[in-house]
């Protein structure tokens, strides 16, 4: 079938991938790729009053490189575990206290409080100055800014409206809160766009982790994914290879598109039912017709739940 010819490629790459990581393993890496369910907990939840932060654990993981970077989605029912709702955006922070010293990460949302069991798919890559080439951060500033729109200046993406863009705020506890965004290609700029999804000004000073499918960072399928037939907040991803595997960590961002433009300005998640992956708004609001989203496969080699302490589930150096 083509589901499972599809799982005997990726089972071939991911052999092919690991004997040239063992090959090459005293080499430095230039960047590495983790992933994790991340769970709220007793044990992570921070940022009092409000407890709007959940700490990462690995922190040496992080520590001691130039570029760390997050990308993150809500899944509400991961292996089965009973689904607990998040109703706002997630964001990330990096803290280092003693400049090269340890560093700490974080998932932030605004100043409510993250409920316990609230689950994230999680992606982290670290690396030396200037690798990867394709995850990176981008900041709003007044020469990028056009209403509620801040405009990425980046060759892979420029001029290529084929591209596949994902994006995470880049958040301050108490200071900035994660948006409610999504990207889309403007053709008479030739460029993406990060827009603010409730059609508010983007400020500028605002801050976001991009990855653009440039290159490989560890992701497996990627889809362009359109919402013809929603059932209140919800709608199937029909199509998906990854239907049937309740264990697959997706990431999702929303898009825009000027022939058919639809705004869902409103939180978004994963779950998994019945056999099918599907997304959701978080707050309950119901998923608008033609709705557009992003959607990529993490696919990081070895046992990679780097948060339980285990260092070694890295991936192979990233081009």
């Amino acid at each position: 079938t083509r589901q499972e010819g599809e799982r005997s490629m990726t089972q071939a790459r991911r052999a092919i991938a690991l004997v040239a990581l063992l090959s090459g393993l005293a080499a430095p890496a230039a960047a590495q790729v983790a992933s994790s369910i991340h769970v709220v907990s007793a044990a992570n939840r921070d940022c009092p009053p409000e407890n709007s932060c959940s700490a990462l654990l690995g922190t040496s993981w992080y520590s001691g490189y130039d570029q760390r970077f997050h990308l993150a989605t809500s899944n509400w029912n991961p292996a089965g575990a009973p689904g607990v709702f998040y109703p706002a955006p997630i964001g990330a922070f990096l803290n280092e206290p003693v400049p090269g010293g340890p560093s700490y990460a974080y998932l932030v949302g605004p100043e409510v409080e993250l409920p316990y069991g609230a689950a994230f798919n999680l992606l982290t890559v670290r690396g030396g100055v200037g690798a990867p080439s394709c995850i990176y951060t981008h900041s709003s500033a007044e020469d990028n800014i056009l209403a509620n729109v801040t405009f990425l200046d980046v060759p892979a993406l420029n001029g290529h409206p084929e591209a596949f863009v994902l994006v995470l705020p880049f958040t301050i506890p108490t200071a900035i809160t994660p948006a409610n965004v999504g990207v889309y290609y403007d053709s008479s700029r030739s460029q993406w766009g990060i827009f603010n999804e409730d059609l508010t000004a983007m400020p500028a000073n605002r801050w976001f982790t991009v990855y653009d499918n440039a290159c490989d960072i560890g992701f497996g399928n990627r889809y362009f994914f359109t919402c013809s037939s929603p059932e209140l907040n919800r709608c199937g991803m029909g199509g998906l290879i990854e239907n049937g595997y309740p264990t697959a960590r997706l990431l999702v961002t929303q898009r825009w598109d000027a022939s058919a433009p639809v705004y869902n300005p409103h939180p978004v998640g994963v779950y998994y039912d019945a056999g099918i992956w599907k997304v959701f708004n978080e707050d309950l609001a119901d998923m608008p017709v033609g709705a557009k989203f992003n959607v990529a496969v993490i696919d990081v080699l070895l046992d990679d739940d780097f948060e339980t302490g285990d260092f070694s589930a890295w991936s192979t150096v990233v081009p």
